[in-house]
């Protein structure tokens, strides 16, 4: 579990998400990522339904 290991915090405001991608792989766990700020944030160890629903949300804006 990633998030045993290792953890951070961040606030992204919901505006400032340009876009998102996800990488969903056949076994372990999933990635997204958002694009902000001129940057990209990845935050890894999510299921793959939890990631396309994410993706969903912010396209829908």
């Amino acid at each position: 579990m990633p998030a045993l290991l290792h953890h951070n915090t961040d606030f992204i405001p919901y505006e400032a998400v340009s876009s998102v991608m996800i990488h969903t792989p056949l076994a372990g766990f999933s990635t997204i990522t958002f694009y902000a700020y001129g940057r990209e944030i990845h935050v890894h160890g999510f299921l793959q339904r939890e990631v396309r629903e994410m993706k969903r949300l912010v396209e829908e804006r």
